[in-house]
């Protein structure tokens, strides 16, 4: 069963938890929104059913409450941070505002960031450039989830995408390497749901419908298109992780690779350094106008643009509150629970 929540009330319960878990304040506020942003979009994998794992983290010191975010190498348009495991949507929101800023003096930018943690989804990021009138690019790695092509052990991680482009109504896309987004599985073995037969394999290189062989027992995620999908994570790997140095390790002069460290990479793309600005604008409208009237098959009824049923899933979580399973209720409960705080919830 699933339960409307107001946003406000929500807001309210994970801030004050995760203050309690030991965030500052500040840090607090924003990795909330971070996680409300992706559930009020329907994005329910990277939304409220991270909390307890957040905490857990924090707890055991995966993520840091008292982090030292720095820049350790710089040019013009380029920028290496070391997150120093700050909590994702921190280290990414600072991230990109630098990349940003960037961007407006030179017209291209790009941030790398290692030593990272889970940043949530990442249109939270990218649309920042966009209320710029910029182009915002994300992309991350992640632990080790995902089967190359042709094999069956976890190897890359789903190693996501965003894309988020202004116009009268931006379009975006926001698409992991795998068929289906880690935390789908995950969110679907929280709420003892199957899954797709397409979406992963169990330890042993067959297709499942079981989250828990995924999630409780190593299967893999597979990657979506086939050799496609795997492509764009390596080469997301290799522009996060490696290019960051986040997942190059080095043992007695020897060069080693940690694929699960956490990597970011941000892009800035200034749209009137390359033409007028609002006749680009303009432009889009008129191309996504065109999709939008492009005919239709059979039993279709509208053809969205990438990123137009998120926000329409966002404005109607803004008047009606937020969509939440009541497995995930029932974790946020126990979460508060064993932090010595009353769950108390407005239907």
């Amino acid at each position: 069963m699933e339960y409307r929540v107001k946003v406000k009330k929500m807001r309210q319960i994970i801030e004050a938890v995760f203050e309690r878990a030991g965030l500052k304040t500040v840090d607090a506020k924003r990795v909330t929104d971070n996680l409300l942003f992706a559930d009020m979009r329907g994005i329910y994998s990277h939304g409220l059913v991270k909390v307890p794992t957040y905490v857990r983290w924090i707890e055991e010191g995966k993520i840091k409450i008292s982090p030292q975010i720095q820049v350790v190498q710089e040019s013009e348009g380029c920028t290496t941070i070391d997150a120093d495991f700050a909590p994702g949507s921190v280290a990414g929101v600072h991230a990109m505002d630098c990349t940003i800023e960037k961007a407006k003096k030179h017209g291209l930018a790009m941030t790398t960031v290692k030593n990272g943690t889970h940043f949530g989804a990442a249109a939270y990021y990218a649309l920042r450039a966009v209320k710029e009138n910029m182009i915002g690019i994300a992309l991350t790695n992640s632990v080790k989830l995902m089967a190359p092509y042709g094999g069956y052990e976890r190897e890359l991680g789903t190693n996501p995408i965003y894309i988020a482009v202004p116009g009268t109504k931006t379009i975006v896309y926001d698409g992991a390497t795998s068929i289906a987004a880690y935390n789908k599985i995950f969110l679907a073995n929280a709420e003892n749901r199957h899954i797709p037969d397409n979406w992963a394999l169990d330890n042993k290189g067959h297709s499942t419908t079981n989250p828990e062989d995924v999630v409780v027992h190593g299967g893999a995620v597979r990657p979506f298109g086939e050799y496609k999908g795997y492509g764009l994570a390596v080469m997301v790997q290799i522009l996060t992780g490696i290019l960051s140095g986040g997942s190059i390790v080095r043992e007695e002069n020897e060069v080693k690779e940690n694929v699960d460290a956490t990597a970011y990479s941000f892009m800035v793309i200034d749209i009137s350094k390359f033409t007028e600005l609002e006749a680009f604008k303009k432009t889009v409208d008129i191309f996504r106008e065109r999709l939008k009237k492009s005919l239709k098959q059979d039993g279709v009824k509208e053809i969205y643009l990438p990123g137009e049923i998120e926000e329409l899933k966002y404005k109607e979580s803004e008047e009606q509150g937020i969509k939440i399973h009541e497995d995930v209720i029932k974790s946020l409960k126990q979460t508060v629970e064993n932090l010595k705080m009353k769950f108390e919830l407005d239907y």
